[in-house]
C-alpha cells in the first residue's frame, strides 16, 4: 500500500541533551533562540531497508524490527549515537 511516515522524533530528546550540556560546558550566549529540528519522511518510494542496526548506504527503516517501531526516531545528522541497538537498549 503506498503511504508516508513521518512523526516528532524522540531524537529531540537527545538533542535537547547535547545543548544542555554545551550550556553548562561554555555558557549560554552561543545558543541559537530557535532550534529546527525537519521532520523526517519516509514514503513507499523512499523507503530502503537497512541490513544491520545503524543506518547506512541511505536506508531508512528496519525490518527486521517488531510492527510497533518507528524510524523517525533517528535523525543521524542530528544525533549519531542512534540506532535500532541503541533504540532498544537505551545505550548510544
Amino acid at each position: 500500500w503506498p503511504g508516508v511516515s513521518s512523526g516528532s522524533p524522540p531524537a529531540q530528546a537527545g538533542v535537547a541533551m547535547k545543548v544542555g550540556l554545551k550550556i553548562l560546558e561554555d555558557g549560554p550566549d552561543w545558543v541559537p533562540h530557535d532550534i529546527e529540528m525537519p521532520l523526517p519522511w519516509v514514503t513507499t518510494e523512499t523507503g530502503k531497508a537497512c541490513e544491520g542496526s545503524d543506518f547506512a548506504d541511505g536506508c531508512n527503516f528496519f525490518p527486521q524490527a517488531d510492527d510497533t517501531f518507528v524510524t523517525e526516531v533517528f535523525q543521524k545528522d542530528l544525533l549519531p549515537e542512534s540506532s535500532l541497538d541503541s533504540a532498544k537498549s537505551g545505550t548510544p
